[in-house]
């Protein structure tokens, strides 16, 4: 088993929602917090399951039926993804639930991400498209059962050749976090070498906090260290990886296999 499928068959999601659609109730709300450009779709996943609960215009943007998409479930999407970009979807997909598991209970049905990538239409096209995620309910635990997510058609709008995964908070103070990766399978950035650059326990850990959210003072309490000293280390891992900012960090970090 797919360590991600391994990730969300483990995650302990509660009972699914009430029957007959708060499901339903919500999507109008949810699709005001995304925005669309172009053929789109949208469907309700069901985490527990992998499963959907509501689907709509599949067919007018990718050409395949509801029904395939319905009785494939999440694996079928997944199988549409670019080969090139399937890891690093996947991979940032987990990076996203823990990030959202870092956070309040209170505050994670604000916070919605988007991430573009290739996707295969049922005529054999590799499409660029913007998925977009917005969370719907949450179980005792905080943990998201249900989602929102929107699709759109973007390749008339000349986007990057990278994987972009952006977060939004829309009501508080978190703003927005990009992370970028090259397409080519575990490739560092031009100019920066692996194979002598290594990233110490401490700026391990540091990292691995950066993509919770965390600013360097949080960090600093966290780990019992000084502003200054995590600042510090912020700095050598810059310099050390030849990052013009923390989000090659990051970038380094996930090709290298440090979180």
């Amino acid at each position: 088993m797919p360590d991600w499928k391994q990730f969300w068959a483990h995650r302990g999601f509660a009972e699914e929602m009430k029957k007959n659609g708060i499901v339903n109730d919500l999507i109008p709300g949810a699709v005001s917090k995304v925005f669309h450009t172009g053929r789109y779709f949208l469907f309700v996943v069901n985490y527990s399951t992998l499963g959907f609960e509501y689907i709509r215009d599949t067919h007018l943007m990718l050409g395949f039926s509801h029904e395939e998409l319905w009785n494939g479930k999440i694996e079928f999407l997944v199988s549409l993804v670019h080969p090139d970009d399937v890891e690093k979807v996947l991979g940032l997909s987990v990076h996203y639930q823990k990030f959202l598991d870092s956070q309040p209970k209170e505050k994670r049905l604000d916070i919605k991400a988007s991430i573009n990538f290739r996707m295969r239409k049922a005529n054999g096209e590799y499409i660029k498209v913007l998925e977009q995620v917005v969370g719907l309910n949450i179980d005792e635990a905080g943990r998201i059962t249900h989602a929102l997510k929107y699709f759109t058609d973007i390749s008339h709008m000349h986007y990057s050749d990278e994987v972009v995964f952006s977060i939004l908070d829309d009501k508080e103070e978190l703003g927005q976090g990009f992370y970028t990766f090259n397409l080519e399978e575990k490739k560092v950035p031009e100019g920066k070498s692996n194979e002598n650059t290594t990233l110490s326990d401490r700026e391990r850990e540091i990292i691995s906090l950066v993509v919770l959210g965390k600013s360097s003072k949080e960090i600093a309490l966290n780990l019992g260290i000084s502003v200054f000293t995590v600042n510090k280390h912020r700095e050598n891992m810059l310099r050390k990886t030849g990052s013009k900012n923390i989000n090659e960090v990051i970038s380094f970090a996930y090709c290298n296999e440090y979180l």
